[in-house]
């Protein structure tokens, strides 16, 4: 993390949604090596360079 507050942000709670924080520059090869299950929806925000690996 290249701030302490990164991982402080506030969020609002939901049922069956977990939020995951990933440190930066390691996005793609965290998300790539999850086990998905099917009918699973993913978001992910970050810079479009770390985020082309991950579109089909």
């Amino acid at each position: 993390m290249d701030h302490p507050d990164e991982s402080a942000y506030p969020l609002a709670s939901r049922a069956n949604t977990k939020v995951h924080w990933i440190p930066r520059g390691t996005l793609a090869t965290h998300v790539l090596s999850l086990a998905v299950p099917p009918r699973t929806f993913l978001f992910a925000a970050g810079e479009a360079d770390a985020l082309r690996p991950l579109r089909p």
